[in-house]
């Protein structure tokens, strides 16, 4: 009996669940459905609502507003004469509305809004051409290898090896290359490397899975020497454009081989009588033309108290250029280095925009702790992020490269990178109430959270200076990866880690770190390149090194 009663409920269950379900909708008069006047508790229809103004918290920002941004002061034509050289002038250089770059008394590169505004477009122009995507089939494309290293390795060499490609207008494409270090191998499913992290950095990769480029799609791993229609850069004269007729594809594998201070776009960007060199400039135009830099609107102090002859630039590349263009040597100018320097900052800030689904989880996170902060110390939501400082502790794998490990074989303590932030609240005269921590160390993780709980009250008495600094301070960390931390052996994989680099970037006051590490290099050049227009910023504002000792 109760086996006859179960197969009647499966057949039952069969029949109405496979029935096509009931339109209750169309009980429900139409103009009441597809009335935009309907009145309901939707949050939206509630801008000032706690609901709404969380709901706005969690859109990603705009590119265009934060990348093209010029501010309407410097939207006019001013009537200085820009065809002579200018005086030495921050405040000059700032305001001028054509683009100048400068190297100021600190040692850093500085530049205006109008030479962001026309290097972003150009590369805009570069990578994203104005045509559907059965231009990726027909028009030339330049190859870059990927850099088989790790992540942050892989995005610095990126940018080092793109500048080589501004003596062609061709599209670059980075070639997609599985992780094979520190266990990423079985985290990269899609064997592409950095790129599934990324927004999409031309026309041509954002649609490389789509069935019309299934062709590319197949082809772009296997491009490169032996492609018959491939030519292969060996040579820097190999980079300035010839007949290339019959090439269907540049491919490059050498990172810091060529340099790229005599791109054509030096002089229109740049030069003094710049209007008439994008006449006369381009990618075919001789030599002698490209490398004449003697009328150029790139400065650098002449304060006594800044000796140019021992300055490199803080991004500067693993070394110089060792094939250059006739007529020049591998011996840079410091206008040079600045251009160069600048590019690389230019380039940084075009091709870091994280994947959609990272910044909206960097959103997340700096909400969940936002609403905490703000209802616990009645502080303004906006607010409650606006004075939070971060610990970066990278250790795990990375012992060769630690120049702390490489002199006393042993890290860093926790108190030398508590030291950074007392030093700079000292300097400052403010305190940091809340502290992110960002680490691959469990125990470093552990350590913190307990120096804040117990201070000097607890019985174990290791790191006395980090636990008298870091008593009752509210311990930050990403709440959403599956441990505190990210353990290089057991990983909580790229999603969050990029997770913490993104709210670290955009929320932090203060990272006390090391750029013996990729990824603290990374910070710092980001930070400095999203902040550098507002006054008094300088690449060591925001990020520091942690000191080597506690005196």
């Amino acid at each position: 009996m109760t086996c006859l009663l179960f197969v009647l409920l499966l057949v039952y269950k069969h029949r109405h669940f496979t029935q096509k379900p009931p339109d209750f909708t169309s009980e429900i008069p139409h103009i009441l459905v597809s009335s935009s006047n309907i009145r309901s508790h939707d949050f939206r229809l509630y801008p000032q609502s706690r609901s709404s103004i969380e709901y706005d918290a969690l859109q990603i920002d705009n590119i265009a507003e934060i990348m093209f941004y010029v501010p309407k002061n410097q939207q006019h034509i001013d009537k200085i004469d820009y065809s002579q050289a200018l005086p030495y002038s921050e405040s000059m250089f700032r305001s001028a509305s054509i683009p100048i770059i400068w190297l100021d008394q600190q040692g850093d590169v500085r530049w205006n809004h109008a030479a962001q505004y026309e290097t972003l477009n150009y590369l805009l122009e570069k990578q994203f051409p104005s045509e559907n995507i059965s231009t990726c089939l027909s028009r030339q494309l330049f190859i870059l290898e990927q850099w088989p290293m790790g992540f942050f390795s892989r995005h610095h060499c990126f940018i080092e090896h793109f500048g080589q490609t501004l003596y062609s207008p061709s599209m670059v494409l980075l070639s997609p290359r599985s992780f094979m270090v520190s266990h990423a191998s079985s985290e990269d499913f899609t064997s592409e490397g950095i790129l599934r992290y990324y927004q999409s950095m031309s026309l041509c990769s954002s649609y490389i899975n789509h069935p019309q480029l299934k062709v590319l799609h197949d082809q772009i791993k296997s491009i490169g020497p032996g492609s018959s229609d491939t030519k292969v850069i060996n040579h820097v004269h190999e980079l300035l454009e010839l007949d290339e007729t019959k090439v269907k594809y540049k491919y490059s594998r050498e990172i810091w081989k060529f340099g790229y201070d005599h791109v054509p776009h030096r002089r229109w960007l740049f030069d003094r009588n710049r209007n008439e060199m994008k006449k006369l400039i381009n990618y075919h135009s001789s030599i002698p033309l490209l490398i004449n830099h003697s009328n150029e609107h790139i400065y650098h102090t002449n304060s006594s108290l800044f000796d140019l002859t021992k300055w490199n630039p803080r991004n500067e590349p693993q070394g110089p250029p060792r094939d250059v263009l006739a007529g020049t040597t591998t011996n840079l100018t410091i206008s040079d280095r600045i251009f160069t320097s600048y590019l690389r900052y230019m380039f940084l800030l075009f091709f870091s925009q994280l994947a959609p689904r990272i910044q909206t989880s960097a959103k997340l996170l700096a909400h969940h702790w936002s609403e905490y902060l703000s209802d616990k110390y009645k502080l303004p939501y906006k607010k409650a992020l606006s004075n939070m400082a971060v610990i970066f502790v990278r250790r795990g794998d990375k012992m060769p490269e630690d120049s702390f490990w490489q002199k006393h074989k042993r890290w860093r303590n926790i108190s030398m990178y508590v030291k950074g932030i007392v030093d700079e609240e000292k300097r400052r005269q403010m305190k940091y109430n809340t502290i992110f921590v960002m680490t691959d160390d469990v125990s470093t993780m552990e350590s913190i959270q307990d120096y804040s709980k117990t201070g000097l009250t607890s019985s174990n008495k290791d790191e006395s200076y980090a636990r008298q600094h870091l008593h009752e301070r509210e311990i930050l960390y990403n709440v959403f990866a599956p441990q505190s931390c990210l353990d290089p052996f057991v990983r909580i994989g790229f999603d969050q880690f990029l997770v913490n680099v993104q709210f670290v970037t955009d929320y932090a006051s203060l990272v006390v770190g090391h750029t013996d590490s990729n990824v603290g290099r990374y910070l710092e050049e980001i930070i400095y390149v999203n902040r550098q227009h507002n006054k008094n910023v300088q690449t060591l504002t925001y990020v520091i090194n942690a000191p080597d000792t506690l005196e």
